[in-house]
C-alpha cells in the first residue's frame, strides 16, 4: 500500500473556489478541480485505497475502478510534477 504525501516544497491555498499549488523551487503555479482537491486535501494523511474511499463517499455514483484508476492518474501526474511522493508502507 502506498501513502501520498506532499512535497515540502509545496505552498497552496485556496483562491476563488479554486485550489492553487505552487512549487516553490521551480515556481510553477497548479490548479487543482473540485476532485483534485478532495485528494490534495487528505493525501497526508492517507494511503491510496482511503482517498478513493473519500471520493467515493463525495460521489457515490460513480464507479469504485473508474475513481481508483482516476486518482492514481492524479497521483502520477502530481508525483511527475514534484508536488507529492509516494512512500511504500
Amino acid at each position: 500500500m502506498s501513502r501520498i504525501r506532499r512535497s515540502p516544497q509545496v505552498i497552496w491555498d485556496v483562491v476563488d473556489g479554486v485550489m492553487v499549488l505552487c512549487h516553490t523551487d521551480s515556481a510553477e503555479f497548479f490548479e487543482l478541480n473540485p476532485t483534485g482537491a478532495i485528494v490534495w486535501s487528505v493525501c497526508d494523511e492517507n494511503i491510496i485505497d482511503d482517498v478513493v474511499e473519500r471520493l467515493q463517499e463525495a460521489y457515490p455514483s460513480e464507479d469504485h475502478e473508474r475513481l481508483t484508476a482516476d486518482v492514481w492518474d492524479l497521483i502520477r501526474s502530481l508525483q511527475e510534477a514534484g508536488l507529492v511522493q509516494l512512500q511504500s508502507n
